[in-house]
């Protein structure tokens, strides 16, 4: 595992995502994945990358259109058991469908 960290970024965008990581990878997994959020949807998500010690293996995404609500999930690496940029353009797809 790594230490636990807080990332924020774009903190007047009108939606926003959550990202839980426990280990390395994973946080450069989430990194890569909100580079290429950014490239597709520029400016439209805050997003919060914190780590989530006392938890391996996992790498959870979620979405919170307009910046409320329960949010929706759109990766778990428990659930799916592989990594953001294994299947990049589903994951970059499902983000645009959270906020359709």
């Amino acid at each position: 595992t790594h230490p636990a960290e807080k990332i924020v970024k774009g903190e007047n965008a009108p939606h926003f995502i959550k990202m839980g990581t426990a280990e390395a990878e994973a946080t450069q997994d989430a990194i890569a994945a909100i580079e290429e959020i950014e490239k597709v949807a520029p400016g439209q998500f805050h997003y919060e990358l914190i780590g989530d010690i006392g938890t391996t293996g996992r790498l959870e995404v979620t979405v919170y259109k307009n910046g409320g609500g329960e949010g929706e999930l759109v990766h778990s690496k428990a659930s799916s058991g592989k990594y953001i940029h294994a299947d990049n353009d589903t994951f970059l797809q499902l983000v645009h469908q959270s906020i359709a």
